[in-house]
Formats: C-alpha cells, sequence, structure tokens
C-alpha cells in the first residue's frame, strides 16, 4: 500500500499591489517612517513584497472587516516593519548553500590529497639547511594542518545541513511578535483581546472574528505564510499569554 504524503500548504499568493504616485505618497506619510523606502527595496528584491507597510486599498481593507480607528493605522505599519526587519535580517542567500558546498568538496580533496602526501616518505627525503624544520617537523605541522581542516569540514557539514533545512522556511519568532502586537491593536481598539472565539469582534461595524482579523492583516499585506502555520503560532500565543496573565496597558487608539 502506497501512503501518499500530505503537502504543506502554500502561503497566500503574492498579490501584486498597484497604487498611484499620490496614494503612495499618502501611505508613507501613514506608515510614520520616511527612511521605510531602503527597507521597501530589500523586502521587494528578497520576497517580492513592494511595500512593508500598508497601502491606501490595503489599510481600507483590513479598517472595514476590524472596524478600526485611523489611529491604527500607525500601529499596523510599526507591527508590519517589524515583521519584515526580521524576516530581512533571518533571509538565507539561496547561493550560501551552493558556496558552502563547494568550498566543503575542494577541502575534502585537498585533505585526501595532503593525506596521500603525508604517507609518501619520499616527501621528506633529501638535505636539509639548518635553518630549515627537520623532516619529522614538518610532518607533524602537515599532520596538524589536516586536523585543522578536518575540524573545517565537520562546521560547513553542519552550516550545509542547517542551510538545507531552513532553505525557504521563515522563522516563526517575527510571526509570534507580529501577533502579539495585533493583540494589542485590538485591546486598544476595542477593548477585547484575541480569543478563538467564532463570533465577531465586538464592535459596530467589524465583520472579523478575532482570528479572522489576525488572518486579514497577513493576508492582506502579503506576508506569504501559510494559514496552517498561522493557527499554531496563533494558538501557542493565546496559550503563553493567558498562562502568564499578561495584561496591556491601558491606551486607546
Amino acid at each position: 500500500m502506497t501512503v501518499k504524503k500530505s503537502r504543506r500548504p502554500k502561503p497566500p499568493p503574492r498579490t501584486p499591489v498597484t497604487t498611484s504616485a499620490a496614494e503612495l505618497i499618502r501611505a508613507e506619510i501613514h506608515s510614520g517612517v520616511g527612511s521605510g523606502k531602503e527597507l521597501n527595496k530589500r523586502v521587494k528584491n528578497a520576497f517580492g513584497v513592494p511595500y512593508a507597510f500598508l497601502t491606501e486599498g490595503q489599510w481600507k481593507e483590513i479598517q472595514s472587516k476590524a472596524d478600526l480607528r485611523p489611529s491604527a493605522r500607525f500601529e499596523l505599519n510599526i507591527a508590519l516593519r517589524r515583521y519584515w526587519l526580521e524576516r530581512d535580517k533571518a533571509m538565507i542567500d539561496p547561493d550560501a548553500r551552493t558556496a558552502v558546498a563547494e568550498v566543503r568538496k575542494k577541502l575534502d580533496d585537498a585533505l585526501g590529497s595532503l593525506v596521500e602526501l603525508i604517507f609518501n616518505e619520499d616527501v621528506f627525503k633529501g638535505p636539509v639547511a639548518y635553518h630549515q624544520r627537520t623532516p619529522l617537523q614538518q610532518r607533524e605541522q602537515l599532520e596538524e594542518t589536516c586536523e585543522s581542516i578536518s575540524h573545517a569540514l565537520i562546521i560547513l557539514s553542519d552550516a550545509e545541513k542547517r542551510l538545507t533545512r531552513n532553505r525557504g522556511k521563515p522563522d516563526e519568532g517575527p510571526l509570534y511578535d507580529l501577533i502579539h502586537h495585533l493583540d494589542f491593536i485590538l485591546y486598544a481598539s476595542h477593548g477585547v483581546c484575541l480569543t478563538r472565539s467564532k463570533n465577531r469582534i465586538p464592535a459596530g461595524g467589524a465583520t472579523d472574528t478575532p482570528l479572522e482579523y489576525v488572518w486579514t492583516v497577513i493576508k492582506v499585506a502579503n506576508l506569504q505564510v501559510a494559514r496552517g502555520t498561522v493557527d499554531t503560532v496563533l494558538r501557542d500565543y493565546i496559550t503563553d499569554r493567558d498562562e502568564h496573565d499578561r495584561n496591556f496597558p491601558k491606551r486607546a487608539l
């Protein structure tokens, strides 16, 4: 009997954002950070996402579903910038694993050739000047070099495995921090925290549940995280928060 492996759920598609120059300027103003242009460039090059903050259309969609005040937009942009900064910092160059593998292969070949020379007695024959190392000293030094290369090969092998294992898989730490920030925004806006309740957010025009609110932000902002991953991290966050009885300060947006 053949057992089919379940496929990993794909993250939401990278929906291209089309916006006018005027709308982009307004979005940059509302993001609260004029220094975000360099981050936008890095995020676009690394992840294919045009902006590290919400455009007008993205903000309006999130605002309408969670009934957020206009002041919440600034907090959302801070949360998104922090998320992208951490993702960008942890980004692994796709050529890094190839470079490590190539160097490891060359070192491995060099080690094999060097060992062969060490065991070739003819290499250490012939006259030695008084200022030169003795054949025994030369051999010992080559053996120490072999030992150093062996240590380097272990390090490179571990690095190659690590880069292969983590290639294309975003770290969940930035997502956890983002969910915490979204929890604060919800509390500061409506006085309620994130729960797994299926009831909509208790605010006049809100149509999302607290969980849908988190997913809406992640999907609309093109954060490229699968729904299953969001649900897992969200569940862990709510459990951690409730176990430690963490309360947000009394502050309204």
